[in-house]
């Protein structure tokens, strides 16, 4: 497993696994952005992006394809003055246009869109973007907290129900709760969930992208289980998608997973 000393002095371990589940294709898609080019990460930070390709469209693994692709160009272009949340805005949109681009000139044209979690490790911060219900997840021991806020019907009835306007039954047995509310390659962003202040990392923090095949598999108390006795980030991959295909749900979804271990790149007073 490779690790690298960031410009920040913390040492990031990144890892990565996927598999396709029970699906006839993979529809995710991952990417980093490159740990020695120093002199971006010395502003950039490191990048990792996971997208879901919605199945129920056309063209699902090719929009989520193109929007981490055209976010981790798009996000490359930052220069020292662009702070870290307006250029994770900036290729958040640039993702937006393209996939919508894309699904415009197909032939027929068609819809298409994907979800996408995107994190930005810098400072000794996080920062995060996401728009769908990919999940973003700091395991910082013993608790697993689920950073963003999912784009779905279910979490909207969910807060209408919390507010009193409709009854909990009601919002709980709604047959499209999975329905996506806002996703990239819409045209139009109605929904982003973002971390602009960053969050501050600490030695033995693991960070946790992955698409909904893996939380729909596992629970958040099975997750924490993995990132607490995991050896490293790579076994912490592997073991997650192991159990969550060792369920054997019936309709399994892809399942995609990006884990990055915190460390400190020396020891106290070293």
């Amino acid at each position: 497993m490779t690790s690298f000393i960031g410009t920040d002095g913390f040492r990031y371990a990144p890892a990565n696994g996927q598999h396709r589940g029970g699906r006839a294709d993979q529809q995710d898609s991952f990417a980093f952005s490159d740990p020695a080019d120093r002199g971006f990460m010395e502003h950039g930070g490191l990048l990792a992006v996971v997208a879901d390709g919605m199945g129920g469209m056309a063209h699902g693994a090719q929009a989520s394809r193109i929007a981490v692709d055209t976010f981790l160009e798009a996000y490359a272009a930052k220069d020292r003055d662009e702070d870290i949340p307006a250029a994770m805005r900036r290729a958040l949109h640039a993702a937006d246009r393209a996939v919508f681009q894309f699904a415009a000139a197909a032939a027929p044209p068609d819809d298409a869109g994907t979800t996408l979690v995107a994190a930005a490790l810098a400072a000794r911060h996080l920062f995060w973007i996401s728009v769908g219900d990919s999940a973003i997840y700091l395991f910082r021991h013993p608790r697993l907290a689920l950073l963003n806020q999912p784009h779905t019907l279910g979490a909207r009835l969910d807060r209408m129900a919390a507010r009193g306007e409709i009854p909990a039954q009601q919002a709980q047995s709604n047959p499209d709760r999975d329905a996506l509310t806002s996703y990239v390659g819409a045209g139009e962003l109605t929904e982003v969930d973002a971390e602009d202040d960053g969050v501050a990392l600490m030695p033995g923090d693991f960070l946790l992208l992955c698409s909904d095949g893996l939380f729909r598999a596992l629970d958040t108390g099975a997750i924490a289980a993995v990132l607490a006795s995991a050896a490293d980030s790579q076994s912490a991959c592997d073991q997650l998608i192991g159990q969550a295909l060792a369920r054997a749900l019936p309709h399994q979804d892809n399942v995609t997973v990006i884990c990055i271990k915190v460390e400190r790149a020396w020891p106290e007073g070293g």
